[in-house]
């Protein structure tokens, strides 16, 4: 059975209200995905998100303003192998174009990850836009990657062995946190996992031809709305931060041993492989998978 939420009902609501129900609703959709019938097509759990983020960007539920970087506590999610550890730990950011998905939303995957790997998997839940616009989702994600690493031991985790994980919006906290950890003199890497990593949000003006081709699940209409809802005006595209592919070969050198997936039949497919070219001419150790 298909369950529909009528546009009408939606408007009777407040904007934080209809996001809060929407993202509740998707989750359980992506949950389902996974989970049980494989059936609920990914373009549709996007649709059902769209009539809300065309709304007013709605205030921060919280009373602080949307660009507030004061450090906040984060929900996470730890999964722990078999065993005593030590254990590579993985930092797992989850995609959902910066506007939507979870821990809840994620979780298959990331059990995944730990079961097959025999690694700590800790997926961080960071604050999403519109309520939460860029940077503040960057600076969540580094932030929890900087206490995860002098928190490792509590978790049964080897700081020295920390790997930085993500799909899609995820992807790209992870190449962001990693420049930054070579700009702050944070914490060491051993590797990233980037699958259909957003490398860049526009700053180099290339129009990539993935973004006209046939796509399973993100519309053109969705990544637009997507960037609109997350950044605040158009010079933040051109943030290292929001499109890390421009990043120089210097600072690309910086870089850990990087496994790059992508998917031929997705608009994120491009820039993710220019990205994983990019590192390989900063001579990084990369692994590109399509």
């Amino acid at each position: 059975r298909h369950n529909t939420i009528d546009n009408a009902m939606l408007s009777m609501l407040s904007t934080p209200t209809r996001l809060w129900l929407m993202r509740k609703f998707i989750n359980g959709a992506i949950y389902l995905k996974h989970t049980l019938t494989g059936r609920v097509p990914v373009h549709q759990v996007y649709d059902t998100l769209l009539p809300v983020l065309h709304h007013h960007h709605p205030p921060a539920d919280d009373g602080s303003a949307p660009s507030d970087l004061t450090p906040v506590a984060l929900p996470a999610r730890v999964y722990m192998p078999e065993g005593e550890g030590p254990f590579p730990l993985v930092i797992f950011f989850h995609g959902g174009g910066f506007v939507m998905c979870s821990i809840e939303s994620h979780d298959s995957v990331c059990r995944s990850i730990s079961s097959k790997s025999g690694c700590v998997v800790i997926s961080v839940e960071y604050r999403l836009a519109p309520e939460y616009p860029f940077p503040v989702p960057v600076e969540d994600a580094y932030a929890s990657f900087v206490y995860l690493h002098a928190h490792a031991g509590e978790f049964k985790a080897d700081p020295n062995i920390i790997i930085l994980a993500g799909d899609s919006a995820g992807g790209n906290l992870s190449i962001v946190c990693s420049q930054l950890a070579s700009q702050r003199n944070g914490p060491k890497l051993k590797g990233m996992v980037l699958i259909y990593p957003s490398t860049d949000l526009g700053g180099t003006g290339v129009h990539y031809p993935s973004y006209d081709g046939p796509s399973v699940g993100l519309k053109k209409e969705h990544r637009e709305l997507f960037m609109q809802c997350y950044l605040q005006n158009e010079n933040d595209k051109f943030d290292l931060r929001a499109s890390p592919i421009m990043a120089s070969d210097d600072t690309l050198r910086l870089s850990p041993p990087t496994l790059v997936i992508t998917a031929d039949l997705d608009r994120l497919r491009d820039p993710g492989e220019a990205y994983a070219q990019k590192l390989t001419h900063a001579d990084v150790p990369v692994e590109l998978k399509r």
